[in-house]
């Protein structure tokens, strides 16, 4: 019996391991952050026999004292030895799934530390059709902002304002009307594009038309009272059928004109591999019912219109004006559903699209990809899909430039910590590893979207630079000035994409190409003014050097040029 005893205690002394735990190591075990992978082994004060171990290895344990080979051979396994004591809500273990490979998110999505080894080859921006400009006849810069701006648009323009302008003026006794034509509006886009290529926009009119300080350009084109009395009377629209219309569509004052420009950006511009989405703000502080107030945006109230462009150039692609809220209710999934629509003349063509995290959501990357396209976004913190360690609050104890990973069969996403207290989380379907930069420990997800993200943005900063907006308190006035000076841009990228040699190509030749535009718009109504006998002396003058340095013959009179003479 003794002999019996002494042998069961043996016994228990050798499982004493198993049966308790070291509470340092489960406080341990409980603040770890800085990796991946926890180890958790039990005491080194006992050591651990060969009996011991053929013992449990019957029964799948692994050893406290010493690592198996998987841990040796995989820096990510977690490995936690048998254990009786409970955790509680107070000494929680990290939710990492079924496995050691596996991370359960709040709304049980599953994510993987490790690539899945039968993941395929995620699209790689194939696009079956490259960087082109369909404007075969294009030879000179009037004739490529004339893709954008062309008589359909000016026609509308011209019946509108013709028709806005008997109105007002028939209930004066002192004046009369006179019908405007194409030749006036395109002198008058001319007037505005010269004073937006001196940065002089928003300038008071009765500057530009001073006989020592104004613009002899914008003089000999107008006189003071008719554009004043141009830009008053300027219409989109048949303002007799518009209530019925605006109650459907609240675009209805400039909606035809709008349908016209998006449909020409499209039609004469393919666009390269990477696309970017975002919103720009139209300035306007006006009334408007769907007005926006956007802080971060350097103007801060204004228009929005949902955008997406071309990453390297900014042409705009396609627009999609936000109207304000449809019913009580706020949309579900808004930006989810901007992007569909934005997007849907890409489909199956390859492309990557970069977005910020006002748009990114797990099922819009899944929808993207089975359309054929790649995306890059950043992600919100609060949103569930982020597994535990990828949170930000996980990040409390790294050091800056750490990073960390997770992975599904078509997804990639990354947390970032860039500074102190900032970690950036990133989701990708174009990225499938973990490749990060050796001197910025950046991930590769994260240099592709900053190289990416500033499509809409770079577009943004090219129309406020060189704005022709004038003063106006109406809105449909803000979207015109803003068509123009998108068409101008977009102008501008056919030009260099079908004549990049040309010296209006250059880095820095914007805003010689947009008054080299002007210049081609203003000729007719050069020579029209130049048949004027009372013309002003300077006026006379600036006509004739305009006329040496034309893009449409010399020495000709307004007659002559209209007969083809």
């Amino acid at each position: 019996m003794a002999e019996k005893q002494a042998t069961n205690r043996n016994v228990f002394a050798s499982l004493q391991p198993f049966t308790s735990t070291n509470s340092a190591d489960v406080d341990a075990l409980s603040s770890e952050s800085d990796d991946e992978s926890v180890v958790t082994n039990a005491s080194s004060n006992d050591e651990w026999t060969p009996e011991q171990e053929d013992r449990h290895a019957s029964d799948g344990s692994v050893s406290p004292g010493r690592p198996s080979a998987q841990d040796e051979s995989d820096d990510e396994t977690i490995a936690i030895a048998p254990t009786k004591q409970k955790l509680t809500d107070t000494n929680p273990l990290p939710n990492f799934g079924s496995d050691a490979n596996t991370m359960v998110s709040k709304d049980k999505t599953e994510w993987f530390h490790k690539e899945p080894a039968n993941r395929k080859t995620p699209i790689r921006n194939i696009v079956r059709e490259g960087r082109s400009a369909h404007a075969s006849d294009v030879s000179t810069p009037v004739e490529s902002i004339e893709l954008f701006l062309g008589n359909d648009i000016l026609d509308i323009i011209i019946e509108c304002t013709n028709k806005e302008g008997l109105k007002t003026f028939s209930k004066k006794k002192k004046s009369e009307w006179v019908d405007t034509d194409r030749v006036e509006i395109q002198a008058l886009l001319a007037t505005l594009l010269s004073l937006g290529s001196m940065n002089q926009g928003m300038i008071d009119l009765k500057l530009v038309f001073h006989e020592v300080w104004g613009s002899g350009f914008v003089r000999s084109l107008f006189g003071y009272n008719r554009l004043v009395t141009l830009l008053a009377c300027l219409r989109f629209d048949d303002k007799d059928t518009r209530s019925t219309r605006k109650d459907k569509d609240p675009l209805a004052p400039i909606r035809e004109v709008w349908d016209l420009f998006e449909r020409s950006l499209k039609r004469h511009y393919s666009p390269g591999s990477f696309l970017t989405v975002d919103e720009q703000l139209v300035p306007f502080r006006g009334r408007c019912k769907f007005r926006m107030y956007i802080p971060s945006k350097p103007d801060k109230y204004g228009l929005k219109i949902y955008w997406v462009c071309e990453s390297d150039t900014g042409y705009p692609l396609k627009g999609l004006p936000y109207l304000g809220k449809v019913g009580r209710l706020p949309e579900k999934d808004h930006g989810e559903n901007c992007v569909k629509k934005l997007i849907e003349p890409y489909y199956r063509s390859g492309r990557n699209v970069t977005f910020d995290n006002f748009f990114t959501t797990l099922k819009l990357i899944q929808h993207l990809l089975r359309q054929g396209l790649t995306c890059v976004g950043t992600v919100r913190k609060d949103k569930k899909f982020i597994p535990e360690p990828l949170r930000h609050h996980s990040f409390s104890k790294d050091k800056q430039y750490t990073s960390r990973f997770a992975f599904q069969e078509k997804a990639t996403m990354v947390s970032y910590k860039s500074k102190k207290n900032k970690v950036v989380t990133l989701l990708s379907t174009m990225h499938s590893d973990k490749t990060v930069s050796k001197d910025e420990k950046k991930p590769d997800i994260v240099a592709f979207y900053n190289s990416t993200k500033g499509g809409v943005d770079g577009m943004d900063q090219k129309v406020h630079k060189y704005s022709c907006k004038q003063k106006s308190h109406r809105w449909p006035m803000a979207y015109f000035f803003n068509i123009v000076d998108l068409a101008c841009l977009a102008a501008h990228v056919v030009f260099k994409t079908k004549f990049p040699d040309h010296p209006l190509s250059g880095k820095d030749s914007r805003s010689h190409f947009i008054r080299s535009v002007a210049s081609g718009l203003a000729q007719t109504q050069l020579f029209r003014r130049q048949e004027i006998p009372t013309l002003h002396f300077v006026c006379s003058d600036f006509i004739d050097a305009s006329n040496v340095t034309g893009n449409k013959g010399t020495g000709k009179s307004y007659n002559q040029h209209k007969n083809g003479a």
